[in-house]
C-alpha cells in the first residue's frame, strides 16, 4: 500500500517537474557523502 502511495505521490512530482530536482538533489547528496569523509581524511592525513 506504501509503495502505490509512493508512486502515485512520485506521478504528481513528475507531472509537477519537481521529480528532476530531488534526482539531483540524491545526486548532489551521494557525491557530499563520498566527498566529504574523503576530505577529511585527506586532512588528517597531511
Amino acid at each position: 500500500m506504501k509503495g502505490w502511495i509512493f508512486a502515485s505521490k512520485s506521478n504528481e512530482m513528475s507531472k509537477n517537474g519537481q521529480l528532476t530536482l530531488g534526482s539531483w538533489g540524491r545526486v548532489f547528496l551521494a557525491i557530499a557523502l563520498f566527498f566529504v569523509p574523503l576530505c577529511l581524511a585527506i586532512i588528517f592525513l597531511t
